[in-house]
């Protein structure tokens, strides 16, 4: 009997023995990857990426000084969550929830068109806009008046940047087009000059851009009778940042309830059907 134990507490031993050499304590459980909103909460800093988009986002050539709806409203939210900002990168519309996904910013800080393609690696905050997009030609073109279907043909060419929203709208709507892509980090108002200088046939804006374009630059182009598509317009954050997600929520429906969300608005744009509507305020 003795002898029975003593096998059996060596094999008991050697089992033990190759557990732990197998499976380190040190390996035994994951070390925990700080979340974006975990990082916020730490620091007390909202890293915000941003993509310049008149007048949503701009940045003046001369003074570097930031400025526009997204801006403001960013800016408003931190102030009444109590967080700092801190604007660390410029980035494209088509690439920007690589950031998010490697950890450089918390937030992509703008009005970012919620769609589907990026529901496999971001999370989207409730829209606090829904702004139509206009197909935009030259004043004196009259091909694309008999409505959008005019526009889906083989020889006209559409102004897009890659992941763009612009090229969600073109390939869906517009297969038989041909794409035209400009630098994925230009401003939209890019498009409008690659209109005037005859490079595409159509580009898309919202309606206050081509009204700040013409001001700027002369009354050359306009926009068509019908939108080619809203955009329902909210931040964007990391895969599975729901907690950062839920604050900033929050803090976009009291700035609803208030009526600054539409006071910030109109600072930049109508407040108007053709240019962009805000959400419902909610229990009226």
């Amino acid at each position: 009997m003795s002898q029975k134990l003593s096998l059996l507490a060596l094999i008991v031993s050697l089992l033990t023995l190759f557990m732990v050499w197998f499976h380190p304590a040190d390996q035994a459980a994951p070390k925990h990857k700080e979340t974006a909103f975990e990082q916020v909460m730490r620091t007390n800093t909202l890293r915000c990426g941003y993509a310049i988009a008149t007048p949503w986002f701009m940045i003046d050539p001369q003074t570097n000084k930031m400025s526009g709806q997204s801006f403001d409203i960013t800016n408003r939210i931190a102030e009444k969550i109590g967080l700092k900002v801190d604007w660390v990168e410029e980035t494209g519309w088509g690439v920007a929830e690589q950031g998010l996904i490697t950890g450089r910013y918390d937030m992509m800080c703008g009005s970012v068109c919620v769609d589907p393609r990026r529901d496999r690696v971001a999370l989207y905050s409730q829209p606090y806009e829904h702004a139509p997009m206009w197909p935009v030609v030259r004043k004196d073109d009259h091909r694309f008046d008999g409505g959008l279907e005019s526009i889906n043909q083989p020889h006209v060419r559409i102004g897009v940047k890659s992941g763009h929203v612009f090229e969600f709208i073109a390939k869906e709507q517009f297969p038989k087009a041909q794409l035209v892509y400009a630098n994925d980090l230009s401003d939209d108002t890019d498009f409008l000059m690659m209109l005037m200088y005859k490079k595409i046939d159509v580009a898309f804006a919202g309606q206050i851009t081509v009204d700040l374009y013409n001001k700027a630059n002369g009354d050359g182009i306009r926009s068509t009778d019908q939108p080619a598509r809203f955009c329902d317009g909210g931040f964007m954050m990391g895969l599975g940042e729901h907690d950062l997600k839920h604050m900033i929520d929050n803090a976009l429906m009291e700035l609803n309830t208030s009526g600054e969300l539409e006071r910030i608005t109109a600072r930049y744009m109508p407040v108007q059907e053709k240019y962009v509507r805000l959400p419902a305020e909610p229990f009226r």
